[in-house]
């Protein structure tokens, strides 16, 4: 949650406030229920059902060991602690037994050195280009080639907790800055590409069926990224109800969301926490050379 009482965190306060809203929106109500067990999880509703409570609770202990750890970063960059449940989505670092360091299988055909993810928050190597050449500031932060069994170097930064989450929280602060008046965004941003939630957004926005179909067969991710001022008054209610997103990319924004309701209050949801099951071994914190007084420097180019 965001220490409202944090003269740093201004700007997470303000973007907290602006979700709150959700709360009660009914598809965020429905997805709560998922993490609460109060019903079984089928993506897109179909498929598989999965019991999501021992993954939410697994992640609210791992994590109480671990933020306090991550306050100078949010402090630093004033972007909302309530980022980091977004790993609970994209790995299995904090919803599983032990501290998994993992990359994502690659598509059939697809490049490693542009494609693969990995770590808590699964930054794919295009992401951690732009962190380092393109973001400002540019970032240092080291990204090493996938082992073939899926293995991450120790030496990536990927699987050192605190620089990726450093990384991390700087790609969704330039999502956040990027479309200030709909926070609720950013999650969609992050799992289907900046590009992507642009089309999203400008599509949302045309009158007819027949109009946002052709919007999105014909526009170009990079253009629509690039014209992105004119989409600000797009919602997630606009992009949920028109489908101008996949399914599965929907879900995870309501995902997030309703994770995010449940963590701030857990009693309201009766979901006990157990402070003997916050684990005492903790991953890897810092790359070699780094501690708390020098992680924000040494993240630096």
């Amino acid at each position: 949650a965001v220490n409202f009482s944090d003269p740093k965190l201004k700007n997470a306060q303000g973007v907290t406030r602006q979700l709150e809203k959700f709360r009660v929106n009914p598809y965020v109500q429905e997805f709560i229920q998922y993490w609460t067990g109060a019903k079984k999880y089928r993506q897109c509703g179909k498929g598989a059902s999965y019991n999501m409570k021992p993954r939410a609770m697994n992640f609210f202990h791992k994590m109480k060991a671990l933020v306090p750890y991550t306050t100078p970063i949010f402090q630093h960059l004033d972007v909302t602690p309530e980022m980091l449940y977004i790993s609970a989505l994209e790995s299995q670092f904090a919803i599983s037994d032990g501290w998994i360091i993992e990359a994502t299988k690659l598509p059939q055909g697809a490049n490693p050195k542009y494609y693969t993810a990995a770590g808590p928050f699964q930054i794919t190597e295009t992401a951690a280009r732009y962190l380092r050449n393109n973001h400002s500031p540019n970032l240092n932060f080291v990204t090493l080639p996938i082992q073939e069994d899926r293995s991450v170097h120790p030496q990536d930064d990927r699987a050192i907790f605190l620089p990726t989450t450093f990384a991390a929280a700087s790609y969704v602060k330039d999502m956040m800055d990027w479309f200030p008046e709909h926070p609720e965004l950013w999650p969609l941003g992050y799992t289907e590409g900046q590009g992507a939630l642009a089309v999203s957004m400008k599509c949302s926005l045309k009158p007819t069926p027949e109009e946002r179909e052709t919007c999105k067969a014909n526009s170009h991710a990079g253009t629509a990224m690039s014209q992105r001022d004119r989409y600000r008054s797009a919602t997630l209610d606009d992009i949920v109800r028109f489908k101008m997103a996949p399914c599965g990319k929907i879900d995870y924004v309501l995902l997030y969301l309703a994770l995010k309701f449940v963590g701030s209050n857990m009693s309201e949801f009766n979901l006990q926490f157990d402070q003997d099951k916050v684990p005492k071994q903790l991953p890897t914190l810092y790359r070699e050379g780094q501690n708390q007084e020098n992680l924000i420097p040494t993240m630096m180019k």
